[in-house]
Protein backbone atom coordinates (compact mmCIF):
# COMPACT_ATOMS: atom_id res chain seq x y z
CA UNK A 1 0.00 0.00 0.00
CA UNK A 2 2.83 2.53 1.01
CA UNK A 3 4.34 1.59 -2.78
CA UNK A 4 0.97 2.21 -4.27
CA UNK A 5 1.07 6.11 -2.17
CA UNK A 6 4.14 7.12 -3.40
CA UNK A 7 3.66 5.80 -7.15
CA UNK A 8 0.56 8.39 -7.30
CA UNK A 9 2.44 11.04 -5.60
CA UNK A 10 4.39 11.93 -8.46
CA UNK A 11 0.80 11.64 -10.94
CA UNK A 12 -0.77 14.11 -8.60
CA UNK A 13 1.76 16.75 -8.60
CA UNK A 14 1.58 16.92 -11.89
CA UNK A 15 -2.18 17.48 -12.46
CA UNK A 16 -1.54 20.20 -9.65
CA UNK A 17 -3.89 18.38 -7.26
CA UNK A 18 -1.28 18.45 -4.27
CA UNK A 19 1.17 21.36 -4.56
CA UNK A 20 -1.52 24.55 -6.07
CA UNK A 21 -2.73 26.32 -3.90
CA UNK A 22 -6.40 27.62 -4.62
CA UNK A 23 -7.90 30.76 -4.70
CA UNK A 24 -11.13 30.60 -3.44
CA UNK A 25 -13.69 33.83 -3.43
CA UNK A 26 -16.15 34.39 -0.58
CA UNK A 27 -18.52 37.09 0.45
CA UNK A 28 -17.87 37.93 4.07
CA UNK A 29 -19.22 41.58 4.85
CA UNK A 30 -20.32 42.81 8.02
CA UNK A 31 -23.88 44.10 8.25
CA UNK A 32 -24.25 47.82 7.85
CA UNK A 33 -27.34 50.24 8.92
CA UNK A 34 -29.33 52.22 6.03
CA UNK A 35 -27.76 55.40 7.52
CA UNK A 36 -23.98 54.31 7.22
CA UNK A 37 -24.98 52.63 3.64
CA UNK A 38 -27.09 55.77 2.81
CA UNK A 39 -24.06 57.89 3.84
CA UNK A 40 -21.42 55.88 2.44
CA UNK A 41 -23.54 55.45 -1.43
CA UNK A 42 -23.36 58.38 -3.64
CA UNK A 43 -26.62 57.70 -5.10
CA UNK A 44 -29.31 55.54 -3.79
CA UNK A 45 -32.64 54.63 -5.70
CA UNK A 46 -34.73 52.31 -6.85
CA UNK A 47 -34.92 50.49 -10.28
CA UNK A 48 -35.97 47.79 -12.18
CA UNK A 49 -33.34 45.78 -14.56
CA UNK A 50 -33.75 46.29 -18.06
CA UNK A 51 -30.71 44.66 -19.35
CA UNK A 52 -27.84 42.87 -17.56
CA UNK A 53 -24.72 41.57 -19.50
CA UNK A 54 -21.53 39.83 -18.10
CA UNK A 55 -18.59 41.84 -19.62
CA UNK A 56 -14.55 40.78 -18.60
CA UNK A 57 -12.86 43.85 -19.92
CA UNK A 58 -12.30 45.66 -16.76
CA UNK A 59 -8.94 46.75 -15.48
CA UNK A 60 -9.51 49.07 -13.27
CA UNK A 61 -9.23 49.28 -9.22
CA UNK A 62 -12.71 48.78 -8.29
CA UNK A 63 -13.40 48.35 -4.64
CA UNK A 64 -16.75 46.77 -4.80
CA UNK A 65 -16.23 44.37 -7.37
CA UNK A 66 -12.69 43.26 -6.38
CA UNK A 67 -10.80 43.77 -9.61
CA UNK A 68 -12.40 40.17 -11.13
CA UNK A 69 -12.03 39.56 -14.45
CA UNK A 70 -15.41 39.14 -15.08
CA UNK A 71 -18.49 41.69 -13.69
CA UNK A 72 -21.89 42.30 -14.65
CA UNK A 73 -23.01 45.24 -16.50
CA UNK A 74 -27.04 46.00 -15.34
CA UNK A 75 -28.81 48.58 -17.43
CA UNK A 76 -31.96 50.03 -14.47
CA UNK A 77 -34.97 52.47 -15.19
CA UNK A 78 -34.62 54.66 -12.06
CA UNK A 79 -38.50 54.90 -10.71
CA UNK A 80 -37.50 56.55 -7.13
CA UNK A 81 -33.90 58.15 -5.81
CA UNK A 82 -32.90 59.23 -2.76
CA UNK A 83 -29.59 60.49 -3.46
CA UNK A 84 -27.18 61.95 -6.04
CA UNK A 85 -28.28 62.67 -9.48
CA UNK A 86 -29.28 60.54 -11.81
CA UNK A 87 -30.67 60.11 -15.72
CA UNK A 88 -34.17 57.38 -16.21
CA UNK A 89 -31.82 54.65 -17.17
CA UNK A 90 -28.62 54.21 -15.55
CA UNK A 91 -25.73 51.50 -15.85
CA UNK A 92 -24.26 49.79 -12.66
CA UNK A 93 -21.48 47.17 -12.42
CA UNK A 94 -21.24 44.88 -9.69
CA UNK A 95 -18.97 41.24 -9.10
CA UNK A 96 -19.80 38.23 -11.60
CA UNK A 97 -21.05 36.04 -8.72
CA UNK A 98 -22.71 36.25 -5.18
CA UNK A 99 -19.95 34.63 -3.62
CA UNK A 100 -18.07 37.79 -5.05
CA UNK A 101 -20.42 40.16 -3.41
CA UNK A 102 -22.25 41.10 -6.76
CA UNK A 103 -25.88 41.51 -6.75
CA UNK A 104 -28.00 39.08 -8.80
CA UNK A 105 -29.59 41.60 -11.01
CA UNK A 106 -32.23 39.75 -13.02
CA UNK A 107 -34.15 41.23 -16.01
CA UNK A 108 -37.53 42.65 -15.17
CA UNK A 109 -37.03 42.34 -11.16
CA UNK A 110 -36.74 45.88 -9.21
CA UNK A 111 -33.89 46.50 -6.69
CA UNK A 112 -33.04 49.01 -4.37
CA UNK A 113 -29.30 49.95 -5.35
CA UNK A 114 -26.82 51.92 -3.30
CA UNK A 115 -24.17 52.95 -5.41
CA UNK A 116 -20.63 54.55 -5.61
CA UNK A 117 -18.97 56.16 -8.31
CA UNK A 118 -15.60 54.64 -8.92
CA UNK A 119 -13.41 55.67 -11.29
CA UNK A 120 -16.48 57.02 -13.92
CA UNK A 121 -18.18 53.77 -13.25
CA UNK A 122 -21.51 53.35 -10.86
CA UNK A 123 -20.44 50.50 -8.49
CA UNK A 124 -22.64 48.12 -5.81
CA UNK A 125 -22.47 45.03 -3.98
CA UNK A 126 -24.47 43.23 -1.45
CA UNK A 127 -22.01 44.64 1.41
CA UNK A 128 -23.25 48.16 0.62
CA UNK A 129 -27.07 46.80 0.96
CA UNK A 130 -28.16 46.78 -2.56
CA UNK A 131 -31.13 43.95 -2.86
CA UNK A 132 -34.23 43.24 -4.70
CA UNK A 133 -37.48 45.35 -3.79
CA UNK A 134 -38.96 42.94 -1.84
CA UNK A 135 -36.14 42.03 0.54
CA UNK A 136 -35.58 45.80 1.02
CA UNK A 137 -39.05 46.83 3.28
CA UNK A 138 -36.56 48.07 6.38
CA UNK A 139 -34.82 50.12 3.78
CA UNK A 140 -37.06 51.87 2.08
CA UNK A 141 -38.92 52.79 4.98
CA UNK A 142 -36.21 54.50 6.59
CA UNK A 143 -35.22 55.79 3.34
CA UNK A 144 -38.87 57.43 2.65
CA UNK A 145 -39.11 58.71 6.74
CA UNK A 146 -35.46 60.36 6.65
CA UNK A 147 -34.36 60.79 3.28
CA UNK A 148 -37.22 61.71 1.01
CA UNK A 149 -36.74 64.02 -1.65
CA UNK A 150 -39.67 66.17 -2.71
CA UNK A 151 -38.68 65.78 -6.50
CA UNK A 152 -39.76 62.39 -6.22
Amino acid sequence: MKHFALTLLPFLSVLGILDTPRVLNACTCLGISVDTAYARADVVFLGRVTKCELKSDYRGDNRLVHRASQYKLATLEVSRYWKGELDSLVQVTTASEGSMCGVGFTVGEKYLVYGMRIQGRLSTSICARSTLESYATEDLSILNKKYSRDSN
